[in-house]
């Protein structure tokens, strides 16, 4: 496994271990309808990207390639709108009481926004915290990640779906961390050589490179 995706791994487990008013998604709590987010935002962990060190090639992986990797933290919340429905079902209300309890009432979309920046927030502090610094713990040994928020981006309008909203934001995490592989053998080269084939009728070329392996 890379060790990017252990670190996306540890990441998880930190934000369930330290979630307040949201429900982190794992392989195992994937199964949830639009109600239970309604109950709980659900926050989803993925890896988005990675960029290696080029200059690290199968000649010389034995020594750490670095990996400027990228995750992404996805929330996604709901609501519906909040009505005093005492006095919408009660049949002696007076037109003046049904049109102040439809004017006080709360909308979906006005409290999705609410719920969004509140739970954003909290994940936000979870993991930029200094105690952070060594959520990632390969054999009990805590390893510091230079880790940090690169971008934080919410989805422009909030979607109907039936009587509920639903709002989501992303937040983009960037870290630096070295990569070996498990197969660390450095393959021996000794001497390369070029040769140039040409055909006999003086049209195809072949050109190529020979090495020979020294163990």
């Amino acid at each position: 496994m890379l060790k990017a995706v252990a670190v996306k791994n540890a990441l998880q487990t930190l934000l369930a271990e330290n979630a307040d008013g949201f429900t982190v998604v794992t392989p195992d709590k994937r199964d949830f309808d639009a109600l239970d987010i309604v109950a709980s935002p659900r926050v989803l962990v993925s890896f988005e990207s990675g960029q290696l060190d080029r200059t690290r090639s199968t000649v010389n992986a034995a020594a750490a390639c670095v990996h400027n990797a990228t995750l992404r933290i996805v929330i996604v919340a709901a609501a519906k709108a909040e009505t005093d429905l005492s006095v919408l079902q009660n049949p002696d209300a007076s037109p003046e009481e049904i049109t102040a309890a439809l004017a006080a009432q709360v909308s979906a979309e006005s409290k999705v926004e609410v719920i969004l920046d509140d739970i954003t927030g909290k994940v936000f502090d979870i993991i930029m915290r200094p105690a952070s610094r060594s959520f990632y713990r390969p054999n009990g040994d805590a390893v510091f990640v230079n880790h940090w928020v690169s971008n934080i981006q919410y989805d422009a309008q909030a979607q109907p779906q039936g009587a509920l909203c639903v709002k989501g934001s992303r937040l983009s995490i960037v870290f630096t961390i070295n990569e070996t592989p498990q197969d660390v053998t450095p393959l021996g080269v000794g001497n390369v050589n070029t040769y140039t084939q040409i055909s006999t009728d003086g049209v195809n070329v072949g050109i190529g490179i020979t090495v020979d392996n020294a163990g």
